[in-house]
């Protein structure tokens, strides 16, 4: 009640301005997303579709459709040969893979570089630098594209090295702005906003394709994101000690819950970060989901034209449903699994526990069902919908563990966080690309979704064993001699008297 109420003295005539960076954070996560998100979709437009497996039969002009490959619908198979004939780019499966991801090989190489670059440095003005970069790179795409595949993957690799270097800046803007009893609630809008976003680029994107080309959501969502970039320097600031406007008492009430050391120079403690078993405990569930978030987002698209045989729009509109039960699963637990905690019903270290096994197992058995329902689409769909609902749960899990963990090292965390979910994004999506190469089969892509469920259950045993909450002796360093307050002088003349005279 306490909190309640000192939440409340926040809470005037104007908006707090812990909730205007919320925010902006928002707008910025939905226009990045905005434009990652084109790209899946839109390379099933830019690419010549690959003829399917089939065998044919002494009648020429009829081809049987193999068992191990998904008949077109009867009702789409016009439009969706149409379709087929726009694409301008002759790309396998593994160039196309390269493209999307292209940004994923160059955050690989600079996460870990980018704890060092945040420490003394503004994270407002550099995640500022990548918007910007990010906004160029946007605009420039059809252009590179045009001009070589091998510009392209090079233009994206170097903007990913540019974003992780930014990423370790934007947990530590937002450790010092969301207090431990609001974070799990904002960090479920952020994390929601990402994929509500996802809905309106999948739905629009499919229909601006089909009736601008597939250039035109590059250049659209590149002036946008240009315009949003006023915005965030505008309204945010580093910390609520350097905000001009912010009221004193939401001043108190962030930095008296927020335990976080403002020395932005404190040594990391690498070592102990990478022997501590509830770092690695984390880091499982993090990454598992990472695997499974970045095959799904880059390979979806291609499953649902190349196998189901959806249209782009239908690719579209099946893509936002999947990103709507994600964003609506993550405000709902992010808000739910607070509320459980702060009612006691259950402890801390319990909800994660809770949550984690729904977001690990749900999607473990979802993936293994859809590999026996064949080319069943309506089944295949709302299982698909219903993998991505159960994993999104993780931000109700162990999602923010680290800021339990060690909330003064969070860039370093971030960091090594980051430079694995990286490796794991190059790795899932070469993976599926190079078993769905030149094979899209049922039996391939089967593999892919196994590979997947695995992936997606094992962590959950190791986070069940290791996890934690409790704070790790290593947060905060141990003071410094010269720290140390000398003893009274008076003391010390007593203490050397009495042996003189001893």
């Amino acid at each position: 009640m306490a909190a309640r109420r000192d939440i409340a003295q926040t809470r005037g005539t104007k908006v707090p301005a812990r909730y205007v960076f919320a925010g902006v954070r928002v707008l910025t996560v939905v226009i990045s997303a905005l434009q990652y998100g084109c790209t899946s979709l839109a390379i099933t437009s830019m690419v010549r579709s690959p003829a399917p497996p089939s065998t044919t039969s002494n009648t020429t002009n009829y081809t049987r459709p193999s068992a191990d490959v998904c008949a077109a619908r009867p009702e789409h198979s016009d439009a969706s040969a149409a379709e087929e004939k726009d694409g301008q780019f002759d790309w396998s499966e593994l160039t196309q893979s390269y493209v999307i991801n292209g940004g994923t090989y160059g955050a690989v190489c600079s996460m870990m570089v980018g704890v060092y670059v945040v420490r003394g440095r503004s994270p407002k003005l550099l995640i500022a630098c990548s918007m910007a970069l990010t906004s160029l790179a946007t605009l420039l795409t059809p252009a590179l594209a045009g001009w070589s595949v091998y510009a392209l993957v090079a233009a994206r690799v170097l903007l990913g090295f540019v974003t992780g270097l930014i990423m370790p800046a934007q947990g530590q803007i937002e450790t010092s702005w969301f207090p431990p009893d609001e974070r799990q609630q904002m960090y479920g809008i952020i994390h929601a906003a990402n994929h509500i976003d996802h809905i309106i680029s999948a739905s629009l994107t499919g229909v601006l394709i089909e009736n601008y080309g597939w250039e035109f959501p590059f250049y659209l969502y590149g002036g946008i994101s240009t315009a949003s970039l006023v915005l965030w320097l505008v309204f945010v600031y580093d910390t609520p000690q350097t905000h001009p406007h912010i009221t004193e008492e939401e001043k108190e009430y962030i930095t008296s819950r927020v335990n976080k050391i403002t020395d932005t120079k404190l040594p990391v403690p690498w070592v102990k970060i990478a022997t501590s078993s509830a770092v690695w405990a984390w880091l499982s569930m993090s990454v598992s989901a990472a695997w499974l978030s970045f095959v799904f987002m880059t390979e979806l698209p291609t499953y649902l034209r190349r196998m189901l045989h959806y249209s782009t729009s239908e690719t579209g509109y099946v893509t936002s449903l999947a990103h709507a039960s994600t964003a609506l699963s993550q405000i709902f637990c992010g808000f739910f699994s607070q509320w459980l905690r702060r009612r006691g019903f259950v402890s801390h270290l319990t909800s994660y526990r809770i949550f984690n096994a729904i977001a690990s197992l749900g999607p473990a058995a979802t993936l293994t069902a859809i590999t026996q329902f064949g080319c069943d689409a309506t089944a295949i769909v709302a299982l698909l919908v219903a993998t991505t609902a159960l994993s999104a749960t993780l931000v109700a899990g162990s999602l923010l563990n680290y800021m339990d963990l060690a909330i003064n090292h969070v860039p370093a965390l971030l960091g090594v966080h980051g430079s694995i979910a990286s490796a794991v994004g190059v790795a899932s999506p070469t993976l599926a690309a190079a078993l769905i190469n030149h094979n899209q089969t049922l039996s391939a892509w089967h593999k892919v979704f196994y590979i997947t469920a695995a992936v997606s259950a094992v962590p959950y045993c190791v986070f069940l064993v290791f996890g934690s909450v409790d704070e790790q002796p290593w947060n905060t360093p141990p003071p410094r001699a010269c720290d140390k307050d000398p003893a009274p002088l008076g003391d010390v003349h007593v203490e050397e008297t009495t042996k003189t005279a001893k």
